[in-house]
Formats: structure tokens, sequence, C-alpha cells
């Protein structure tokens, strides 16, 4: 009988993304945080209502481009994040979204989050370009 810890039994186990092969073969993540933040970031920068078969799927942090970078952006990007993080990622609980302004061009989404079921908290920044780069 296998035994696991308590991120192992709650994370769950899978591949990370982007895939990376080792000896032929893709390695198996197995209860580990890296597996919720590439989950987030595909969730996060995956435009809303684009995906085959789960149309509700992303997240509308697409909408904001263009928009100007001032304090109503802020709210409005954490209202979409946490609709998107609710809906789609069941395994933690977004507790705070810090927008980082480095310019007027670009905003640092820091997102803070515990684990259900567990006393594990994590963070990562996921950037976002609010202005066309062309």
């Amino acid at each position: 009988m296998a035994t696991y810890t308590i991120s192992q039994k709650y994370i769950g186990s899978g591949y990370s993304f982007p895939i990376t092969l080792e000896n032929g073969k893709p390695p198996l993540k197995v209860g580990d945080l890296e597996l919720i933040r590439p989950s987030l970031r595909v969730l996060l920068t995956w435009p809303n209502a684009t995906r085959f078969f789960l149309g509700e799927f992303g997240c509308r942090i697409e909408d904001t481009i263009g928009e100007p970078n001032d304090d109503i952006l802020g709210p409005l990007v954490f209202r979409f994040i946490n609709e998107s993080i609710n809906q789609f990622e069941k395994r933690i609980y977004l507790l705070d979204a810090e927008i980082l302004r480095p310019n007027s061009t670009k905003i640092n989404i820091r997102l803070i989050y515990s684990i259900k079921r567990t006393s594990l908290e994590d963070s990562f920044i996921l950037p976002f370009y609010i202005k066309p780069i062309y």
C-alpha cells in the first residue's frame, strides 16, 4: 500500500508544463506545488471563452488590455482572477492578489494562495502586459 503525504493526497500527481524529457520520458511529478503554478498560469493567461469543448474556461483578464494603468485596474483584475480560480482551480483558496506596477505598459500580479485542507501557502508573480506590444 502506498503512503501519501498531505500535499500528495490533495494536490495530486501529474506532468509539469512545459513537458521536459528525462531519459526519453516525461518525469511524473507527485504532490508538488509545481503542478499548481503551471495550472494557474494556463488558466489566467487563456482568453476567456476560446477553448474547445469548455467554452467558459479562461480568465477575462485579457479584457483589460488597453485600459489605463490606474487604481481601477487592480480591483478589476482581482475580480477576474478570483472568478476564474473559484470556478476552475478547486485545489486552492486565493488569499490575495497584489498588483505591482513596474511601468505604464505592464503589471505584475502577485498571487498568494493556500492549498485546501493543508497549511501550505504559496505565491508567484504573473507578468501581464496591458498595452499591446508590436
